[in-house]
């Protein structure tokens, strides 16, 4: 899929791909000891594409929040 509710486009590069968009409410609903979290904001994991060929210490995506 592709991210939404975005407040600033998201340009990563081709390495990356979307993987998942999780806001607080979801967060909340599963443990509701970490609420507020996120603030209220939105969180976005991209994974490197060749994360499967990575070493085990290596980064394979990144995750960022946007807050509203």
């Amino acid at each position: 899929g592709r991210p939404y509710w975005l407040q600033d486009p998201i340009y990563e590069s081709p390495r990356y791909f979307f993987a998942a968009q999780v806001q607080e409410l979801n967060i909340r609903g599963i443990s509701p000891k970490h609420e507020g979290l996120f603030a209220d904001g939105m969180g976005y994991l991209f994974i490197d594409n060749r994360a499967k060929k990575l070493t085990e210490t290596a980064e394979a995506g990144y995750f960022f929040i946007q807050f509203t």
